[in-house]
């Protein structure tokens, strides 16, 4: 399986795969588009749903080989993933101490509101910086660098993220 390094590589070779493609038509598969709805406004709308997201993890993890190599990135991009990565790491060692002393409801609900604002963060920095497309692409690509970092799964990448610490407690 071919490596893949780069994100806007990453998302070139998305968007001309076949897995793409065959998501794009089942987004719109009974859907009445308008004639006068553009090409690109049917791609923007596509890459921005739930459908696109789960192709680009399936194709990141079955595909190619996505893996985060840092250099890849623009210097504001590496320095929010790290403060996102760190807030991750700093996330789980707490939820593992506190689920022996059982956490509470406030608890967990800080933690995810704090790894939701630095996910939010790093992926309005890669749109900036044109490294995806938009924010929830962004959101995507943190959690597949999460998965390479051995921090996530393809399994919790696919759900909604709100509620990650909640899950890490059942």
């Amino acid at each position: 399986m071919e490596v893949i390094t780069d994100p806007r590589e990453l998302f070139g070779r998305f968007q001309r795969s076949t897995r793409y493609r065959e998501a794009f038509d089942a987004f719109y598969h009974g859907k009445r588009v308008a004639e006068d709805v553009t090409h690109e406004e049917r791609r923007r709308a596509f890459e921005d749903s739930e459908k696109a997201k789960a192709a680009l993890v399936a194709f990141a993890r079955t595909e190619v080989a996505f893996v985060y190599a840092r250099e890849d990135y623009a210097p504001a991009s590496r320095a929010a993933i790290d403060d996102y990565i760190g807030a991750v790491r700093r996330q789980q060692g707490e939820i593992g101490a506190r689920s022996s002393a059982g956490a509470g409801r406030e608890t967990l609900e800080a933690l995810d509101a704090e790894r939701t604002r630095r996910h939010v963060e790093l992926a309005d920095t890669l749109v900036e910086n044109r490294e995806v497309p938009n924010r929830l692409m962004g959101r995507t690509l943190g959690r597949l660098i999460l998965i390479d970092r051995g921090l996530d799964s393809v399994e919790g990448a696919l759900e909604p993220f709100v509620d990650g610490a909640s899950r890490a407690l059942r």
